[in-house]
């Protein structure tokens, strides 16, 4: 990683989700994304521009932008173990669920822009659940809030990031709030971990914690400029040692979306690549990124193809959009595509009834549709 990269990569762990860049995510929220295309347009040159445009595109349901242009993105390397002697390849799911069976707090992290990392941990809650765990701490929503649901953080007005916290609830977790809004590193790590610590200790002793933080949050270890990150500080503090899992470092070609996988040594450890979290987590989960690009590739989890009809004459970039009739108090959609014209538009969606709407560049809808998915 160059060194541009790498100090746009630390000023993101300045900024908190509940940001998400000073009023971009309200601006998309009403379906206004041509200011907000247009502002990184002009901010092009900053080096923290290409990972809010990331994070865009990946709001935006367009994961296959943001794999296109990695090479301005701190993003995972590929096959990170291709030539290690003896490695071997596991389920992650299957294999998280036996690892940590006895732990009490596990730490997840991802890097805002590959929803690979969300897509796992929705597919994992269901197994996650059974296995004992009981709360779903997570660094998108505002420290303040007073609603736990999508749409009161930056990140869970993503449809995938959504789904996690629909489905979370569905299953009985009880969610936590444990963002920080320093102004330094060191003040965000030390809130988050004394947020994170003061909830476990609410919770009793029988609760157990599964973590959902991004970046170097969960480094349990100092990283090269000395700086202590909140898994650190949490389990020096609490006494509570987290199983850390790194997600943002490796990435493997599959057919699947649910194709994560875990590298394994001749002894059966999990191997851990890369200088920045090599000592300084667990493990780590390979994430799978398609042999093909396409818009859908992760999304197809969230439910059934459903194509959208467009406008006949359509000459600019839209937004679609599925409303399910159970909104929120921010109402988010189900999920949501930016499409260019001459592409195809397609959502998927679980089963229920829907407002399907598309949206121009200033936010106005051009048409709506209700549609029900069986």
């Amino acid at each position: 990683m160059n060194q541009e990269i790498y100090a746009a990569t630390l000023m993101f762990a300045l900024m908190p989700g509940t940001v998400f860049g000073q009023g971009v995510d309200m601006r998309l929220q009403d379906g206004a994304f041509a200011p907000v295309l247009a502002h990184f347009e002009a901010s092009a040159s900053e080096p923290w521009a290409p990972q809010m445009q990331a994070m865009v595109d990946v709001h935006m349901g367009r994961q296959d932008r943001v794999l296109r242009r990695l090479r301005d993105l701190p993003f995972a390397a590929l096959d990170c173990d291709a030539g290690e002697s003896g490695a071997t390849h596991v389920a992650a799911a299957d294999w998280l669920l036996a690892i940590a069976s006895d732990r009490r707090v596990v730490m997840l992290n991802e890097n805002h822009f590959h929803v690979a990392a969300r897509l796992f941990l929705f597919e994992s809650l269901p197994a996650l659940r059974e296995a004992g765990f009981t709360h779903l701490a997570l660094e998108a929503f505002e420290p303040d809030s007073t609603f736990l649901e999508p749409g009161s953080g930056g990140y869970t007005r993503e449809p995938i990031f959504a789904a996690v916290i629909r489905r979370a609830t569905a299953l009985g977790f009880e969610l936590v709030a444990y963002e920080f809004a320093g102004e330094s590193i060191e003040s965000r790590e030390a809130g988050q971990a004394d947020h994170l610590q003061r909830a476990i200790e609410h919770a009793g002793e029988d609760a157990r914690f599964i973590v959902f933080a991004g970046w170097s949050h969960i480094l349990e270890r100092p990283d090269t400029f000395g700086r202590r990150w909140m898994a650190a500080r949490f389990r020096d503090e609490s006494g509570i040692d987290p199983f850390t899992v790194d997600l943002t470092s490796c990435m493997h070609k599959s057919a699947s979306p649910r194709d994560a996988r875990v590298a394994l040594d001749p002894d059966g450890a999990a191997l851990v690549h890369g200088q920045q979290y090599a000592g300084g987590v667990d493990a780590q989960i390979q994430l799978p990124i398609p042999l093909e690009l396409a818009p859908g590739f992760y999304r197809q989890a969230l439910g059934s193809p459903t194509p959208v009809e467009l406008p006949e004459v359509l000459d600019e970039p839209v937004l679609v959009r599925a409303w399910s009739e159970n909104a929120e108090s921010v109402p988010v959609p189900v999920d949501q595509i930016f499409v260019l014209p001459g592409e195809e538009a397609v959502l998927y969606l679980p089963p229920g009834s829907y407002e399907l709407t598309v949206n121009d560049g200033d936010g106005a809808t051009l048409s709506r549709k209700m549609v029900s998915v069986p």
